[in-house]
């Protein structure tokens, strides 16, 4: 009995922590979930408030190597003192990233994928 009851409690907790978006009557959303300029959205939960932050300007992808080397050009490479994170996503193989104004140079083996990101 003790277990049914700490069961549906769960269950209305969970139920009560959903909040469905309201909607005027042209369709678009109303309340205080709309993302604001600079891109923050705030959500709320049975745990308490959320923070999340989008980066629509996100320097990242995913890159095939041919013969164990790859090169992204892209503008958000903006130097040598960018920080790029780079990891096989084929297998566990060493990858090595070098940055540069407006590309980056990828070497690693044969044909696998390689996913990066531009921290900073």
């Amino acid at each position: 009995m003790r277990h049914a009851f700490a069961a549906l409690a769960i269950i209305a907790l969970t139920l009560a922590a959903c909040d469905k978006p309201k909607h005027g009557p042209d369709g678009q959303r109303s309340g205080n979930s709309e993302v604001n300029a600079s891109n923050n959205i705030s959500a709320n939960s049975m745990f308490g408030s959320v923070q999340i932050r989008s980066v629509p300007d996100l320097c990242a992808g995913r890159v095939q190597l041919a013969q164990g080397a790859a090169t992204v050009s892209d503008a958000c490479f903006t130097g040598d003192t960018n920080v790029v994170l780079c990891t096989d996503a084929s297998a566990a193989n060493a990858v090595r990233c070098g940055v540069a104004k407006g590309q980056l140079s990828v070497a690693g083996t044969g044909a696998d994928w390689v996913s990066y990101a531009r921290v900073r």
